[in-house]
């Protein structure tokens, strides 16, 4: 029994060395900045047909999934980045004016960072799944993000421990992050896809 939970634990780091590895391979014909979003729904698209079966991590499956994603990936990523950095530096301005009603400004700028970050991640799970438009991606992303309280703060908690990990541990980060990542959204956002499959 304990034997059989070892080998199980092993073929499973096994699973998330490879996938990151492989990710991080495939990212780079995008220049890393405009690889890294199509490879991870690549990654995630495998793992969703397959979990834990490492057979299926190939170069060529991935890199046929990162062709198909790319453009829509990469406008989404934009998109949440561009609107984030908007907010990031409405907040640093913010933050220079003392006052109780730039305090308030200054919750609802955070809370609109956590809304896009969040709403970010739940477009990723989404992307791997459905064949969707740029425009109903956007809204559904935003609108998971309210119906479904109990996964957002999953994601924020997984999202949370995963940076902490990655602060005290940047090796693990390269050789595992972007396996566990993908592990990380497929288990979370499943159950939100599935629920999207019934409306």
């Amino acid at each position: 029994m304990i034997e059989k939970g070892v080998t199980e634990g092993i073929n499973k780091f096994y699973y998330l060395l490879k996938l990151s590895m492989y990710i991080w391979v495939i990212s780079l014909v995008g220049c890393l900045i405009f690889g890294l979003i199509p490879a991870i729904i690549s990654g995630l698209e495998l793992f969703q047909t397959d979990p834990w079966n490492e057979k299926t991590i190939t170069l060529r499956s991935l890199y046929d999934g990162f062709k198909r994603n790319f453009i829509q990936a990469n406008q989404i990523g934009l998109t949440f980045s561009l609107v984030c950095c908007i907010l990031l530096y409405s907040l640093w301005f913010s933050i220079q004016i003392e006052g109780i009603p730039f305090l308030l400004i200054d919750f609802l700028l955070v809370f609109m960072i956590f809304l896009v970050s969040i709403s970010f991640f739940h477009s990723l799970s989404i992307l791997a799944m459905f064949e969707i438009s740029y425009k109903n991606l956007c809204y559904l992303s935003c609108i998971l993000f309210f119906k479904e309280t109990r996964v957002m703060l999953t994601f924020s908690f997984f999202i949370f421990l995963f940076l902490i990990l990655a602060y005290k541990l940047p090796a693990l980060l390269f050789f595992c992050g972007g396996g566990t990542f993908v592990v990380i959204l497929a288990k979370v956002g499943t159950k939100t896809v599935q629920k999207l499959q019934f409306i």
